[in-house]
Protein backbone atom coordinates (compact mmCIF):
# COMPACT_ATOMS: atom_id res chain seq x y z
CA UNK A 1 0.00 0.00 0.00
CA UNK A 2 1.29 3.55 -0.63
CA UNK A 3 3.09 4.58 2.55
CA UNK A 4 2.32 8.30 2.16
CA UNK A 5 -1.34 7.65 2.90
CA UNK A 6 -0.51 7.16 6.58
CA UNK A 7 1.90 10.10 6.96
CA UNK A 8 0.68 12.69 9.46
CA UNK A 9 -0.18 16.09 8.04
CA UNK A 10 2.50 17.72 10.19
CA UNK A 11 5.22 15.64 8.54
CA UNK A 12 3.91 16.31 5.03
CA UNK A 13 3.78 19.99 5.90
CA UNK A 14 7.38 19.97 7.15
CA UNK A 15 8.64 18.19 4.02
CA UNK A 16 6.94 20.65 1.69
CA UNK A 17 8.16 23.59 3.77
CA UNK A 18 11.76 22.36 3.69
CA UNK A 19 11.78 21.61 -0.04
CA UNK A 20 9.73 24.39 -1.56
CA UNK A 21 8.71 27.13 0.83
CA UNK A 22 11.80 27.99 2.88
CA UNK A 23 13.93 30.64 1.13
CA UNK A 24 16.88 30.20 3.51
CA UNK A 25 18.62 27.20 5.02
CA UNK A 26 16.31 25.69 7.63
CA UNK A 27 17.16 25.84 11.29
CA UNK A 28 18.09 22.37 12.48
CA UNK A 29 16.07 22.64 15.68
CA UNK A 30 12.85 20.68 15.76
CA UNK A 31 11.00 23.77 16.99
CA UNK A 32 11.55 25.55 13.68
CA UNK A 33 9.95 22.65 11.79
CA UNK A 34 6.72 23.13 13.71
CA UNK A 35 6.30 26.86 13.14
CA UNK A 36 2.92 28.02 11.98
CA UNK A 37 2.53 27.47 8.27
CA UNK A 38 1.69 30.19 5.80
CA UNK A 39 -1.89 30.38 4.46
CA UNK A 40 -0.58 29.07 1.13
CA UNK A 41 0.91 26.01 2.80
CA UNK A 42 -2.25 25.35 4.76
CA UNK A 43 -4.25 25.53 1.55
CA UNK A 44 -1.85 23.08 -0.09
CA UNK A 45 -2.16 20.70 2.85
CA UNK A 46 -5.95 20.79 2.58
CA UNK A 47 -5.69 20.18 -1.17
CA UNK A 48 -3.40 17.19 -0.57
CA UNK A 49 -5.83 15.79 1.94
CA UNK A 50 -8.74 16.18 -0.45
CA UNK A 51 -6.73 14.67 -3.31
CA UNK A 52 -5.90 11.58 -1.25
CA UNK A 53 -9.52 11.30 -0.19
CA UNK A 54 -10.65 11.42 -3.83
CA UNK A 55 -7.96 9.05 -5.13
CA UNK A 56 -8.31 6.32 -2.53
CA UNK A 57 -11.53 4.86 -4.01
CA UNK A 58 -9.87 4.76 -7.44
CA UNK A 59 -6.61 3.24 -6.21
CA UNK A 60 -8.30 0.37 -4.40
CA UNK A 61 -11.38 -0.20 -6.58
CA UNK A 62 -9.73 -2.95 -8.64
CA UNK A 63 -7.43 -5.38 -6.82
CA UNK A 64 -5.54 -8.42 -8.17
CA UNK A 65 -4.29 -11.15 -5.84
CA UNK A 66 -1.65 -13.12 -7.77
CA UNK A 67 0.54 -14.48 -4.97
CA UNK A 68 0.10 -15.72 -1.43
CA UNK A 69 2.17 -12.73 -0.37
CA UNK A 70 -0.60 -10.50 -1.71
CA UNK A 71 -3.25 -12.46 0.17
CA UNK A 72 -1.30 -12.26 3.44
CA UNK A 73 -1.61 -8.47 3.33
CA UNK A 74 -5.30 -9.00 4.08
CA UNK A 75 -4.27 -10.02 7.59
CA UNK A 76 -3.29 -6.41 8.22
CA UNK A 77 -6.19 -4.45 9.68
CA UNK A 78 -5.00 -1.31 7.90
CA UNK A 79 -4.94 -3.00 4.48
CA UNK A 80 -8.24 -4.80 5.02
CA UNK A 81 -9.93 -1.62 6.20
CA UNK A 82 -9.02 0.18 2.97
CA UNK A 83 -9.94 -2.73 0.71
CA UNK A 84 -13.20 -3.52 2.48
CA UNK A 85 -14.27 0.09 2.07
CA UNK A 86 -13.28 0.71 -1.56
CA UNK A 87 -12.73 -2.55 -3.48
CA UNK A 88 -15.43 -3.36 -6.05
CA UNK A 89 -13.55 -5.70 -8.42
CA UNK A 90 -11.33 -8.52 -7.20
CA UNK A 91 -9.25 -10.92 -9.33
CA UNK A 92 -7.91 -14.03 -7.56
CA UNK A 93 -5.39 -16.15 -9.44
CA UNK A 94 -2.59 -17.81 -7.45
CA UNK A 95 -0.52 -20.67 -8.89
CA UNK A 96 2.31 -21.27 -6.44
CA UNK A 97 2.62 -24.09 -3.93
CA UNK A 98 1.78 -21.81 -1.05
CA UNK A 99 -1.42 -20.74 -2.81
CA UNK A 100 -3.59 -22.88 -0.51
CA UNK A 101 -2.74 -20.59 2.39
CA UNK A 102 -3.50 -17.57 0.23
CA UNK A 103 -6.89 -18.90 -0.88
CA UNK A 104 -7.76 -19.67 2.74
CA UNK A 105 -6.95 -16.10 3.79
CA UNK A 106 -9.02 -14.68 0.93
CA UNK A 107 -11.96 -16.90 1.86
CA UNK A 108 -11.85 -15.71 5.47
CA UNK A 109 -11.48 -12.04 4.49
CA UNK A 110 -14.18 -11.84 1.80
CA UNK A 111 -17.09 -11.12 4.18
CA UNK A 112 -15.28 -7.89 5.14
CA UNK A 113 -15.48 -6.54 1.56
CA UNK A 114 -18.62 -4.43 1.87
CA UNK A 115 -18.56 -2.89 -1.64
CA UNK A 116 -17.50 -5.94 -3.68
CA UNK A 117 -19.42 -6.33 -6.96
CA UNK A 118 -17.42 -8.62 -9.23
CA UNK A 119 -14.85 -11.38 -8.75
CA UNK A 120 -12.62 -13.09 -11.33
CA UNK A 121 -11.76 -16.66 -10.31
CA UNK A 122 -9.84 -18.62 -12.98
CA UNK A 123 -9.39 -22.23 -11.92
CA UNK A 124 -12.67 -22.16 -10.01
CA UNK A 125 -13.12 -25.92 -10.46
CA UNK A 126 -10.31 -26.52 -7.96
CA UNK A 127 -11.77 -24.01 -5.47
CA UNK A 128 -15.38 -25.06 -4.83
CA UNK A 129 -15.30 -23.90 -1.19
CA UNK A 130 -14.06 -20.43 -2.15
CA UNK A 131 -16.60 -20.19 -4.97
CA UNK A 132 -19.38 -21.00 -2.50
CA UNK A 133 -18.22 -18.18 -0.23
CA UNK A 134 -18.15 -15.76 -3.18
CA UNK A 135 -21.61 -16.78 -4.41
CA UNK A 136 -23.00 -16.27 -0.90
CA UNK A 137 -21.57 -12.75 -0.65
CA UNK A 138 -24.55 -10.35 -0.50
CA UNK A 139 -23.11 -7.59 -2.72
CA UNK A 140 -21.39 -9.71 -5.41
CA UNK A 141 -23.37 -9.66 -8.67
CA UNK A 142 -21.05 -11.64 -10.98
CA UNK A 143 -18.23 -14.19 -10.83
CA UNK A 144 -16.14 -14.50 -14.00
CA UNK A 145 -14.73 -18.02 -14.56
CA UNK A 146 -12.91 -19.81 -17.40
CA UNK A 147 -14.15 -23.35 -16.72
CA UNK A 148 -17.15 -25.19 -15.30
CA UNK A 149 -17.44 -25.13 -11.51
CA UNK A 150 -17.02 -28.35 -9.56
CA UNK A 151 -19.85 -30.91 -9.87
CA UNK A 152 -20.67 -30.36 -6.19
CA UNK A 153 -22.08 -26.95 -7.19
CA UNK A 154 -24.09 -27.98 -10.25
CA UNK A 155 -27.33 -28.02 -8.21
CA UNK A 156 -26.69 -24.61 -6.62
CA UNK A 157 -27.93 -21.25 -7.86
CA UNK A 158 -25.30 -20.27 -10.46
CA UNK A 159 -26.97 -17.10 -11.74
CA UNK A 160 -23.94 -15.04 -10.66
CA UNK A 161 -21.49 -17.25 -12.57
CA UNK A 162 -20.36 -16.05 -16.02
CA UNK A 163 -18.35 -18.44 -18.19
CA UNK A 164 -15.96 -16.36 -20.31
CA UNK A 165 -16.03 -18.45 -23.51
CA UNK A 166 -16.70 -21.97 -24.67
CA UNK A 167 -16.58 -23.84 -28.00
CA UNK A 168 -19.92 -24.92 -29.41
CA UNK A 169 -19.08 -28.64 -29.38
CA UNK A 170 -18.81 -28.50 -25.57
CA UNK A 171 -21.49 -25.93 -24.86
CA UNK A 172 -24.15 -28.24 -26.34
CA UNK A 173 -23.26 -31.19 -24.09
CA UNK A 174 -25.70 -32.46 -21.40
CA UNK A 175 -23.27 -31.48 -18.62
CA UNK A 176 -23.18 -27.86 -19.76
CA UNK A 177 -26.93 -27.83 -20.18
CA UNK A 178 -27.28 -28.79 -16.53
CA UNK A 179 -25.17 -25.81 -15.47
CA UNK A 180 -27.03 -23.46 -17.80
CA UNK A 181 -30.31 -24.65 -16.29
CA UNK A 182 -28.98 -23.54 -12.88
CA UNK A 183 -28.55 -20.00 -14.20
CA UNK A 184 -24.92 -19.97 -15.36
CA UNK A 185 -24.32 -17.41 -18.12
CA UNK A 186 -22.06 -17.60 -21.18
CA UNK A 187 -20.27 -14.48 -22.39
CA UNK A 188 -18.73 -15.72 -25.67
CA UNK A 189 -19.60 -18.72 -27.86
CA UNK A 190 -17.04 -20.07 -30.35
CA UNK A 191 -18.68 -21.71 -33.37
CA UNK A 192 -16.63 -24.29 -35.25
CA UNK A 193 -17.87 -25.65 -38.61
CA UNK A 194 -20.60 -22.98 -38.81
CA UNK A 195 -21.70 -24.38 -42.19
CA UNK A 196 -23.37 -27.21 -40.22
CA UNK A 197 -25.68 -24.91 -38.25
CA UNK A 198 -29.29 -24.30 -39.21
CA UNK A 199 -32.26 -22.41 -37.78
CA UNK A 200 -32.79 -25.13 -35.18
CA UNK A 201 -29.43 -24.17 -33.71
CA UNK A 202 -30.51 -20.54 -33.68
CA UNK A 203 -33.38 -21.40 -31.34
CA UNK A 204 -30.97 -22.47 -28.58
CA UNK A 205 -30.69 -20.01 -25.69
CA UNK A 206 -27.52 -19.06 -23.80
CA UNK A 207 -28.21 -16.65 -20.97
CA UNK A 208 -26.07 -13.51 -21.02
CA UNK A 209 -24.51 -14.20 -24.45
CA UNK A 210 -22.75 -11.07 -25.74
CA UNK A 211 -20.31 -12.31 -28.36
CA UNK A 212 -20.00 -15.00 -31.04
CA UNK A 213 -16.81 -16.01 -32.85
CA UNK A 214 -17.31 -18.00 -36.05
CA UNK A 215 -14.27 -20.03 -37.15
CA UNK A 216 -14.67 -20.45 -40.90
CA UNK A 217 -13.52 -23.31 -43.13
CA UNK A 218 -13.79 -23.78 -46.89
CA UNK A 219 -17.53 -24.51 -47.22
CA UNK A 220 -19.82 -21.49 -47.75
CA UNK A 221 -21.94 -20.51 -44.76
CA UNK A 222 -25.54 -19.40 -44.71
CA UNK A 223 -25.97 -16.72 -42.07
CA UNK A 224 -29.73 -17.29 -41.84
CA UNK A 225 -29.43 -19.08 -38.49
CA UNK A 226 -28.06 -15.87 -37.00
CA UNK A 227 -31.39 -14.10 -37.46
CA UNK A 228 -33.13 -16.56 -35.13
CA UNK A 229 -30.19 -16.45 -32.73
CA UNK A 230 -30.35 -12.66 -32.53
CA UNK A 231 -34.05 -12.70 -31.77
CA UNK A 232 -33.52 -15.03 -28.82
CA UNK A 233 -30.43 -13.20 -27.51
CA UNK A 234 -31.12 -9.46 -27.10
CA UNK A 235 -27.77 -8.98 -25.30
CA UNK A 236 -25.76 -10.34 -28.26
CA UNK A 237 -24.02 -7.34 -29.82
CA UNK A 238 -20.71 -8.60 -31.20
CA UNK A 239 -19.94 -11.06 -34.00
CA UNK A 240 -16.47 -11.98 -35.25
CA UNK A 241 -15.84 -14.01 -38.41
CA UNK A 242 -12.37 -15.55 -38.30
CA UNK A 243 -10.54 -17.09 -41.25
CA UNK A 244 -7.42 -18.58 -39.71
CA UNK A 245 -6.77 -20.90 -42.67
CA UNK A 246 -7.09 -18.17 -45.35
CA UNK A 247 -9.57 -20.32 -47.28
CA UNK A 248 -12.98 -18.80 -46.62
CA UNK A 249 -12.62 -15.14 -47.67
CA UNK A 250 -10.45 -16.17 -50.64
CA UNK A 251 -13.42 -18.14 -52.02
CA UNK A 252 -16.52 -16.47 -50.57
CA UNK A 253 -17.74 -12.92 -50.02
CA UNK A 254 -20.33 -12.42 -47.25
CA UNK A 255 -23.07 -9.87 -48.08
CA UNK A 256 -21.76 -7.30 -45.61
CA UNK A 257 -18.34 -7.26 -47.37
CA UNK A 258 -19.57 -7.24 -50.96
CA UNK A 259 -19.47 -3.45 -51.46
CA UNK A 260 -15.96 -3.25 -49.98
CA UNK A 261 -14.68 -6.07 -52.23
CA UNK A 262 -16.36 -4.63 -55.34
CA UNK A 263 -14.87 -1.20 -54.68
CA UNK A 264 -11.43 -2.74 -54.19
CA UNK A 265 -11.69 -4.67 -57.46
CA UNK A 266 -12.90 -1.64 -59.42
CA UNK A 267 -9.67 0.26 -58.84
CA UNK A 268 -7.15 0.57 -61.67
CA UNK A 269 -5.08 -2.04 -59.86
CA UNK A 270 -7.21 -4.81 -58.39
CA UNK A 271 -6.56 -4.25 -54.69
CA UNK A 272 -7.97 -7.63 -53.68
CA UNK A 273 -4.78 -9.18 -55.07
CA UNK A 274 -2.77 -7.22 -52.52
CA UNK A 275 -4.47 -8.27 -49.30
CA UNK A 276 -6.14 -11.19 -47.53
CA UNK A 277 -9.08 -10.73 -45.18
CA UNK A 278 -8.27 -12.40 -41.87
CA UNK A 279 -11.21 -11.44 -39.69
CA UNK A 280 -14.24 -9.20 -39.66
CA UNK A 281 -16.02 -7.85 -36.59
CA UNK A 282 -19.68 -6.75 -36.59
CA UNK A 283 -21.40 -4.78 -33.85
CA UNK A 284 -24.92 -3.64 -33.07
CA UNK A 285 -26.12 -1.22 -30.44
CA UNK A 286 -28.32 -2.82 -27.80
CA UNK A 287 -31.96 -1.97 -28.38
CA UNK A 288 -31.76 -1.68 -32.18
CA UNK A 289 -33.36 -4.19 -34.52
CA UNK A 290 -31.41 -7.31 -35.42
CA UNK A 291 -30.79 -5.91 -38.92
CA UNK A 292 -28.91 -2.78 -37.82
CA UNK A 293 -25.32 -3.95 -37.68
CA UNK A 294 -22.11 -2.14 -38.57
CA UNK A 295 -18.54 -3.28 -39.18
CA UNK A 296 -16.43 -2.58 -36.10
CA UNK A 297 -13.17 -4.23 -37.16
CA UNK A 298 -11.41 -5.54 -40.25
CA UNK A 299 -8.01 -7.27 -40.26
CA UNK A 300 -6.11 -7.49 -43.55
CA UNK A 301 -2.77 -9.14 -44.36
Amino acid sequence: MPSHLSLPNELLQAIIELIAYTPQLPNSTSKSLLNSASPELLALSVANWQLRRICQPLLFANIRILRSKDAKKLKSDAHLKLLSKFTKFLAINMFFRSAETGYSIVSQSLPQFKQLLRVELPGCRRRPALLKVILAHPTVTSVLVNELPDESLCDDDLSKVILQSEPSYRAFSPMYKKYFNQGMQLMCLDLYKPDSFDEQFGSMVFSGLKKIQMHMGIIPVSFSFLYVLLLTHPTLNELWILDGSNHYFARHTPPFLSSFIQESRSQQQDLTKLFIVRKVGLHRAIGLSSQEWSIMGLTLD
